[in-house]
């Protein structure tokens, strides 16, 4: 994969924070943003694709034929 070079800017605790987490770790700051990018953005997508799944389920209408309302909590909570 290609890199590139991106610039930002940050509250200079969270630049201290990040520097000593890579010195704690090993590393580099560049190493450690890519990570937490890539988690990030990871988690993001799952959701997102998650997200379609139900809604995907949603629209195929209900799994089941029994009126929920029609369970009684003891029937609810029996256990098997």
């Amino acid at each position: 994969m290609a890199s590139g070079t991106l610039t930002v800017s940050l509250p200079e605790d969270l630049i201290e924070f990040a520097r000593s987490e890579v010195a704690r770790r090993g590393g580099s700051l560049d190493a450690l943003v890519r990570e937490v990018l890539e988690e990030k953005l990871g988690q993001r997508e799952r959701s997102r694709r998650a997200g379609e799944r139900l809604l995907a389920l949603a629209a195929e209408g209900p799994l089941t034929s029994i009126d929920p309302g029609a369970i009684t909590h003891d029937e609810l909570h029996e256990r098997r």
